[in-house]
């Protein structure tokens, strides 16, 4: 019986401590209550819709930072922006006025079909995921082409339905604004100037998540901005598979961005120097005979150029360009002001099928490589015999000599020769003796026959070597493997040099 008593007491503490917002929804002109009503958080998957009396109970997720929206035909959003736990909480709607009088219709420059399928490049965005998503109610989209602005807006009165079945969610996206503008009257995505895509995203479940889904959303969330600013602001160079460039070259976040915690779960980030690059001046006086003499520019000035990210593992780049000096990140990496940051390369790729709930980030379990700590290998005992036996060979005189002829043979080389082959190292002197050091060729031969003897000795344990750091690197993460492995191994060696 105590133990029943304890269940219900925990059950009502449970009860108690729910945090929920509940509400009627009604027409603000009438008063009449509205049915069926999207009630939901943006960027997430905690939804609900109005009864037949306009009431509605949606639980308010834990440590929200998210808008509260509603949402019904025919009507204008409402928007709450801090959303917090109450039970009696009004929604009047205001009738939507008729958005397409606002909207430039032209003469039909592009058939309906062309700007479906620029909507959707725009929409849904270039990568594998959108490849495979599909919009489901693109009859209820509006869209036209404005040919003074050369820009093609869409619009829709009902949310836009896209099913993605690469990550196992239906998406509600409702549309604010959508609009993108080219440089001259064309749909080319290569000729486009800027996009803008303001909404609400309300997430379903498909509830198919299998192996691939799942791998599927890792691997979108691990390619994503969000993940990027959020290593940005919470750095951890074990998992972080990004960094930053300017001009070509790799830079220290810290040297150009501060990044300082504002309250719980929010950070602010403040651009402290931005990328520049020197530009030359270039004028009529550094032509030659109508020829351009790069000699005889004598003035540059500095110029603003975009932050490069490099992701390490798909090698993909995307560009950052602030319209800020300063904005606000949530812990997931999301951005409270979206166009405080701007995107190009690969980030721009991705659009609403590589979009993501929020609170996934929450429920995704950790990957081996983020839980990978030093600790973490030492206390593989696999690992520990591997790194004796690696140790051994390195201090053995086998290697020892080996290592000594190789040197002597690069010295005189003179280039990073590798072949192993005895015939083609004999064709090689034949035309580039005189570039090397050697004496005559018969001495050239016998350093390379010496060392290929001793490379035969050290041969099989080299092999053993490298099959087994691959092995680890698969299971820890090439980086962090690698990272832990080479600094272990470079002081315990140099340890026992010095103690010879």
């Amino acid at each position: 019986m105590k133990y029943l008593y304890l269940f219900l007491f925990l059950l009502t503490m449970v009860t108690v401590n729910a945090q929920t917002i509940s509400g009627i929804v009604t027409d603000k002109s009438t008063g009449h209550p509205i049915e069926d009503a999207s009630v939901f958080f943006d960027n997430s998957t905690t939804a609900v819709y109005t009864k037949s009396d306009g009431s509605f109970t949606i639980r308010l997720p834990q440590n929200n930072k998210n808008s509260l929206i509603v949402s019904a035909f025919g009507y204008e959003y409402y928007v709450m922006r801090e959303p917090v736990a109450q039970t009696q909480l009004k929604v009047a709607l205001q009738l939507e006025e008729n958005r397409m009088e606002e909207l430039v219709v032209h003469k039909k420059v592009f058939s309906r079909e062309q700007l479906l399928k620029a909507f959707r490049y725009f929409f849904l965005g270039n990568t594998n995921n959108a490849k495979n998503a599909k919009i489901q109610n693109e009859k209820d989209l509006i869209l036209v082409f404005d040919t003074d602005a050369n820009t093609l807006i869409a619009y829709a009165d009902k949310p836009v339905k896209v099913l993605n079945t690469n990550l196992g969610y239906t998406v509600l996206f409702h549309m604010e604004r959508f609009s993108v503008r080219f440089r001259e009257r064309t749909l080319d995505p290569k000729k486009y100037e800027n996009s803008l895509i303001l909404g609400y995203t309300q997430y379903e479940d498909t509830g198919n998540q299998n192996e691939q889904i799942l791998k599927n959303r890792l691997q979108t969330y691990e390619n994503s901005s969000g993940w990027f600013l959020k290593n940005l602001i919470l750095p951890n160079k074990h998992q972080n598979p990004f960094y930053l460039m300017a001009n070509g070259v790799q830079i220290k976040s810290e040297d150009y961005f501060k990044i300082e915690k504002k309250e719980e779960g929010v950070y602010t980030l403040c651009v402290l120097k931005k990328a520049r690059s020197r530009k030359p001046v270039v004028t009529q006086k550094n032509f030659i005979n109508g020829t351009f003499d790069p000699s005889s520019v004598k003035e540059y000035t500095m110029e603003e150029v975009p932050f490069v990210v490099m992701n390490k593992k798909t090698e993909k780049q995307s560009l950052l360009y602030f319209t800020d000096e300063c904005l606000q990140i949530n812990a997931f990496g999301i951005l409270e002001k979206p166009d405080a940051l701007y995107f190009g390369g690969y980030f721009s790729d991705m659009k609403i099928a590589d979009m993501l709930p929020e609170e996934y980030n929450n429920k995704r379990e950790e990957t081996d490589e983020e839980k990978f700590t030093e600790q973490v290998l030492l206390a593989d005992e696999q690992y520990q015999a591997f790194e004796e036996k690696v140790l051994a060979y390195y201090s053995s005189e086998e290697y020892a000599a080996y290592s000594k002829c190789e040197r002597l043979f690069q010295q005189k080389v003179q280039t990073a020769y590798t072949d192993r082959d005895t015939e083609a190292f004999a064709k090689w002197l034949e035309t580039n003796l005189e570039k090397t050091t050697f004496v005559n060729k018969q001495e050239a031969m016998t350093l390379f026959v010496e060392r290929e003897m001793l490379y035969k000795k050290i041969a099989d344990g080299k092999a053993a070597i490298e099959k087994a750091e691959n092995f680890f690197a698969e299971q820890y993460g090439a980086e962090n493997f690698k990272e832990v492995y080479y600094k272990r191994v470079m002081s315990k060696m140099m340890q026992r040099l010095s103690k010879e």
